[in-house]
């Protein structure tokens, strides 16, 4: 075989030792912010943009087009966000990401329709969310192991946070400057979200010996990406285990990573795909991210719709926020050791789902308030859980690829599906009913979970 030039390695035996600490901590406080100025505005589309795509003669449909598209950007990123963390830090990507948010939400402000909102806000705030989320994702997880689930459930807090206070935050701006006064003071608060990115320090100092589960992800590795940074060590060490049979599989592996075909799907990741849990977890975590982003767009409507004030149902939103606070302080800490993040999600889902559709059958604010509570407890757990999901199914090198995959997934879902919940609303006159496809959404994807589950136990014991 001849030998293609690689770029210089890292050993392939020990890996960067995660101090589960120290900078860490400053990691989270980053990351808190970033989330508290960017993510938690999501949450915020309906009551922002609501009177403006109305003055623009726009109903349930052109809100539902912006708030998806943007997400669509957002999770359809994910096709470059794993390759160009190869070749730049996560601080680099999140830093990228931060400006563009901003960038994209000022042009916003002076928007007079719907084309130029898609071009702003979707199009360059949702391509900043997309590299600073999964940026931020990869640097909590470079820099705690054991104690990863306590570190995302703070750095949650920051969405968290902004969720609670941005409804109250976008509404006295709007009532007094307007919408596009509002639009730009918002833009200069998310440029917190470039100090946050700033704090995200790549790991440097000791490492330490991988353990032989470890070495075997690196080989399996190996064997989906010949010629990655890895590559010519990783085949080192398993042409010492002197196998005939793997060593003409790794000579054909390498034939096939010499062709386009074969780079393509070694940078890619491609080999996921044959994961049939792995494919499982992308289509349920597409399912409930639709799900949570039409949600966050029709409840101030629904709100409004059930005869509450703009006041009132920012209120509500701002309770739901705290409710999720709470959650993710308290989640990592008491759930229990033998359910996992996967398991957890698929039961914080079923509850979603149904206190969602509780909350859409409400009429009085204290009905409102009470439902609030519980959902947003709910959420936070939910949420919590989302992205561990992945990081508990995938090996470390495999993360990134995963991440990005899983957000071209709920892109794509997004795109086909997310417009058909707005659509619905339209011809029906009805947010309640919207609410309740939603959750079947949600109670669908942790049904396919429990088949899975089940299915598995079986094959166990048989």
């Amino acid at each position: 075989m001849t030998q293609k030039q690689r770029p210089p390695a890292v050993p392939a035996q020990c890996k960067p030792l995660a101090p589960d600490g120290g900078w860490g901590w400053v990691v989270v406080l980053g990351v808190a912010l970033a989330n508290m100025t960017t993510q938690s505005l999501v949450s915020t589309f309906g009551l922002l943009f609501g009177e403006a795509l109305h003055a623009m003669g726009q109903a349930t449909t052109g809100a539902a087009l912006v708030m998806n598209f943007m997400s669509a950007t957002t999770n359809l990123s994910g096709l470059i966000t794993g390759p160009i963390m190869k070749y730049f830090s996560f601080r680099q990507v999140a830093l990228a990401g931060a400006i563009l948010f901003s960038v994209g939400l000022l042009l916003a402000s002076m928007a007079t329709n719907v084309t130029h909102l898609l071009l702003t806000y979707s199009l360059l705030s949702g391509l900043g969310l997309g590299l600073t989320g999964p940026a931020s994702f990869v640097a909590l997880s470079t820099y705690f192991t054991t104690r990863r689930g306590q570190a995302v459930g703070l750095a949650l807090v920051g969405t968290g946070m902004g969720q609670m206070l941005m409804p109250q935050v976008v509404r006295a701006f709007l009532d007094w400057f307007g919408f596009s006064g509002a639009m730009l003071l918002i833009a200069a608060l998310s440029l917190h979200a470039v100090l946050g990115a700033a704090l995200y320090r790549p790991l440097t100092g000791p490492s330490k010996p991988l353990k032989e589960p470890e070495l075997r992800s690196l080989r399996r590795l190996s064997n989906a990406e010949m010629g990655s940074e890895l590559g010519v060590e990783v085949i080192a060490a398993e042409v010492l285990e002197d196998n005939e049979t793997k060593d003409r599989k790794l000579e054909l592996e390498e034939l096939e990573a010499s062709t386009c075909l074969g780079r393509f799907a070694a940078a890619w990741h491609l080999r996921l795909f044959r994961d049939s849990s792995f494919v499982n977890i992308v289509a349920g975590l597409a399912a409930f991210n639709v799900a949570n982003i039409n949600f966050s767009m029709v409840l101030p409507f629904l709100l409004m719709d059930h005869g509450l004030t703009r006041s009132e149902a920012a209120l509500c939103m701002s309770v739901t926020a705290a409710a999720d606070i709470v959650a993710r302080l308290l989640v990592p800490f008491i759930r229990l050791k033998h359910m996992g993040a996967k398991n957890t999600l698929m039961t914080a889902m079923v509850a979603l789902a149904f206190t969602r559709s509780l909350l859409a059958m409400q009429s009085t604010l204290n009905e409102f308030l009470a439902v609030s509570v519980a959902a947003g407890l709910v959420r936070g757990a939910a949420i919590l859980n989302l992205n561990l999901v992945i990081a508990e199914h995938c090996c470390d090198e495999t993360l990134p690829a995963a991440l990005g995959i899983n957000m071209v997934a709920k892109g794509v879902v997004i795109l086909t599906i997310g417009p058909l919940l707005g659509w619905l609303r339209d011809e029906t006159g009805s947010f309640s009913l919207c609410v309740h496809v939603q959750s079947a959404l949600l109670v669908a994807a942790a049904l396919s979970w429990a088949v899975e589950l089940i299915f598995r136990h079986y094959q166990h014991h048989r």
